[in-house]
């Protein structure tokens, strides 16, 4: 007995012994962002925006220490032969140990991408460091533009870049920014590919100086964008993909979040609705030597809006009506998808994930016909793709602002 509480009293004094690492904060510098980019002569650009804290002293936590004359954070940059050495050069220059814990996002540049990313994924999953969740991008654009933009959001410009990621994963129907452990599994992964958010960055409007006195001018537009999604074929980049093309990407692959579709009115006009609910089942076959796909979607929505001011208003209690908006909805996600299949062939990139359903639902198939010519066969895969609407109601009004002729 007398044993088993001297152990208790030790395993509770090793509790209260603090930091398991002896690591002070004090000592350490938090890296908010991570970029890689590669030169001309193939060496890997490393930039690493960290949190000032000397800024968040003197504001006294607040969101913008402009008045303090200090920026709530910095961005260096370094170079290296491997990604790892790329960010141990960056060492000498900052006077305390470096550290990625803290980390929200990975972002690549185009450049990079397109050369391979497979030594950046190999990177950050080896450090202990680097969160799982952290989210990951392309960039269109100069990198380290973007790793200095300042938002009016967030004083810090990582902060920004996540909420917007976690945004489009949590309210639009595209590819999300995967975390690091999904990124790795789909490079991974047997008959599919990769596909990553990009971010565009726009140029600085001319009067811009970016010195102290710009972060207090309201920008002219935000000085970076969610535009659409970046494929790839193993680690590289083969392509960009529209936000058409990548709405279509997310109704196959079954992403969370909502869209907006505009539609032929049966009335005149166009017709807004929010889709806010959607599902896909993708079921493959194979049959005389030939790889088909059954896509069945299912898509809720509500009316947003309407142009045709001089026509009665949008009814879905009129059973013709609903019936004629429910088919050209169907018809609008029937055609995203065609677009995201286009894409994926003029790519070469299986984006959708449709080999790997054939290896999941067919593993026979997949192994004896058709997996290892799978980019080959993909060329003459056929989609089948059926779409169920429903309209739930058509917003609060039932009846319009204003009559035909503005009485």
């Amino acid at each position: 007995m007398r044993a088993f509480a001297a152990v208790a009293v030790l395993c509770l004094a090793v509790l209260a012994a603090g930091c398991w690492d002896s690591r002070e904060p004090n000592d350490m510098v938090y890296a908010m962002a991570v970029g890689f980019d590669i030169d001309d002569d193939g060496q890997y650009v490393a930039a690493i925006q960290f949190a000032n804290p000397a800024a968040n002293q003197a504001s006294g936590g607040s969101s913008r220490s402009s008045s303090s004359g200090q920026y709530p954070f910095w961005t260096y940059s370094a170079k290296g032969h491997t990604p790892a050495e790329a960010v141990a050069a960056l060492r000498p220059y900052v006077p305390r140990e470096i550290t990625l814990t803290h980390a929200e996002v990975l972002l690549v540049s185009e450049r990079l991408a397109r050369h391979g990313i497979g030594p950046i994924l190999d990177f950050i999953a080896r450090s202990w460091q680097a969160r799982l969740l952290i989210a990951g991008g392309v960039v269109d654009g100069d990198l380290m533009e973007l790793l200095r933009a300042q938002s009016p959001a967030d004083p810090i410009p990582a902060l920004s870049i996540r909420r917007l990621l976690d945004r489009v994963k949590e309210s639009e129907i595209a590819p999300s920014a995967p975390d690091l452990l999904t990124a790795v599994s789909s490079v991974l992964r047997v008959g599919g590919d990769l596909i990553l958010p990009v971010l565009k960055v726009h140029g600085r409007q001319s009067g811009e100086s970016g010195g102290l006195s710009a972060a207090l001018e309201p920008p002219a537009q935000a000085p970076f964008a969610h535009s659409g999604a970046a494929a790839f074929r193993s680690d590289k980049m083969v392509g960009f993909i529209d936000s058409k093309e990548a709405r279509g990407a997310g109704f196959v692959l079954n992403k969370a979040g909502s869209a907006t579709i505009h539609v032929d009115s049966p009335v005149g006009g166009l017709l807004s609705i929010r889709v806010v609910g959607a599902a896909a089942k993708l079921v493959p076959s194979f049959e005389d030597g030939r790889v088909s796909f059954l896509v069945k979607v299912s898509a809720s929505g509500y009316i947003e809006g309407e142009t045709a001011f001089g026509a009665s208003t949008a009814d879905v209690s009129d059973k013709e009506f609903a019936n004629h908006v429910r088919a050209r909805l169907a018809q609008a996600i029937r055609e995203d998808i065609e677009a995201a299949f286009d894409k994926s062939l003029e790519c070469g990139s299986d984006f959708l994930q449709l080999g790997n359903a054939v290896h999941r639902m067919l593993p026979r198939v997949w192994k004896s016909e058709v997996g290892d010519r799978w980019y080959d066969i993909l060329q003459e895969v056929t989609l089948d793709i059926q779409v169920e609407t429903e309209l739930a109601q058509p917003g609060l009004l039932r009846q319009k602002p204003l009559k035909s002729g503005g009485a």
